[in-house]
């Protein structure tokens, strides 16, 4: 799926699809560009509504699902850059909370797995997120292999090298991240 900057462009499944929407807009999605200004946060979630009205998603589906993570990414934002603590634990509790649900609803979308990575990776350990950011590393690194030709090469790429430095694949696993990142069989 591809949110703009702008939040003109619509979602897609499937690869060519997929890879042209990530390309056409102006840019990678400002989560994933780690944008964290209140407009972007604005526009993203303005996005993001957008699509729930455009498309109607069903309950439970991959889109719906995929929708609530970004919410959640983009509610966690704040929590980083935040000022007041209260209101930084405030964002970062509802955020979490939606990435968790929308995991527990589509445990298997590499999207999603790797949008909660990100909002929880470089969270102090005592706020008790190491054990997602374990979890989300490992089913990664099970899921990446399979959806190579559903994202941009050079986007690719970076999410298989992050989760070969950070994560702790099974030897087979780093194999056929590494044989990816070749070009490999995918």
């Amino acid at each position: 799926m591809r949110i703009s900057g702008t939040g003109e462009d619509r979602c897609a499944s499937g690869g060519a699809e997929r890879r042209e929407r990530y390309t056409a807009g102006p840019g990678p999605h400002p989560v994933l560009r780690g944008g964290s200004g209140e407009s972007v946060i604005r526009d993203g979630l303005h996005a993001v509504d957008s699509l729930r009205a455009a498309l109607a998603p069903p309950e439970g589906s991959t889109l719906a699902a995929t929708l609530l993570a970004y919410e959640g990414a983009l509610v966690t934002l704040p929590a980083k850059h935040g000022f007041w603590l209260h209101d930084r634990l405030r964002h970062l509790r509802r955020g979490l909370a939606l990435l968790a649900r929308a995991v527990a609803t589509q445990p298997d979308v590499a999207e999603i797995r790797y949008l909660r990575l990100m909002s929880c990776f470089h969270l102090r350990g005592d706020l008790g997120r190491n054990g997602s950011v374990r979890e989300d590393l490992s089913s990664l690194a099970e899921l990446l292999p399979g959806v190579r030709d559903e994202y941009p090469p050079d986007l690719y790429s970076a999410i298989v090298r992050f989760v070969l430095e950070n994560g702790d694949p099974t030897p087979d696993q780093r194999a056929t991240l590494r044989e990816g990142l070749a070009g490999g069989p995918g």
